[in-house]
């Protein structure tokens, strides 16, 4: 399930029909969490396996098939599981979270009256749904595309490579702590965000800037060089919407 940019660069809480109401968490809010946020990050992108080794339930499992196991399936079955999915909910979620026993699955509510459930068919989609609220790349996201005919997937391949690029230039950038991108965003922010008021920023909303304002920068650098060593005759190579794309 994709949320909307429109909806996700906004702090107004977010509809998901049969469910509840997801809050986008802002700065101020996580920093009250302190690790605990962190485990809910890991809750959000951990595959069963990889959960299964890192909170030690090796023997639980030693006669099953790992592979074919969700997370939802060790909710269903470990009540130490559910109860960190029921914080975790609890936490992004307008409305009052618990967990029912009988029917494992997790039950939204407003006072006395049901709102949604979440249950085997729908945890992936919420789940997903919550980590991009974080500025989170799920394991779905992540998967190989699949392309309509060869020059799409040349296209495609040309854009990894350049944001592959990208990536290794920017690799000190990437290891930055949330706290020091904070620090070096606004330090040499433009547009009024300072540390009197960033807390304020949803945690999406951040990253977003964050971004687009290291890529804006890279985009002022190559105009500079551009306009200073680039010879009229070859100004058709220049292209103003660089910032844009």
């Amino acid at each position: 399930m994709k949320l909307e940019l429109f909806d996700l660069l906004d702090k107004e809480p977010i509809v998901i029909d049969g469910v509840g109401t997801l809050k986008p968490p802002t700065l101020r809010e996580i920093k009250k969490l302190g690790d605990l946020y962190n485990l809910y990050v890991v809750l959000l992108l951990i595959h069963p396996k990889d959960y299964i080794k890192t909170f030690n339930l090796s023997n639980v499992y030693l006669d099953i098939n790992t592979e074919s196991l969700t997370i939802f399936d060790l909710i269903e079955e470990n009540e130490d599981v559910a109860r960190q999915y029921l914080s975790l909910f609890s936490f992004f979620f307008i409305e009052e979270v618990v967990f029912n026993k009988i029917f494992k699955n997790f039950i939204l509510r407003n006072r006395d009256s049901i709102v949604g459930y979440i249950d085997k068919n729908n945890f992936e989609d919420i789940r997903n749904c919550i980590a991009q609220l974080n500025y989170l790349k799920t394991e779905e996201e992540l998967k190989q595309p699949k392309f309509k005919g060869k020059k799409a997937r040349q296209i495609a391949e040309t854009i990894a490579k350049a944001k592959e690029r990208s990536k290794k230039d920017n690799q000190n950038i990437l290891e930055l702590t949330l706290a020091q991108k904070i620090s070096k965003y606004c330090a040499d922010n433009k547009n009024g965000i300072n540390l009197l008021n960033v807390f304020d920023m949803t945690v999406y909303q951040f990253y977003n800037q964050f971004i687009q304002h290291n890529y804006i920068k890279q985009c002022d650098l190559q105009n500079a060089i551009y306009a200073n060593t680039v010879n009229i005759t070859d100004i058709k190579t220049f292209d103003p919407n660089l910032w844009l794309k």
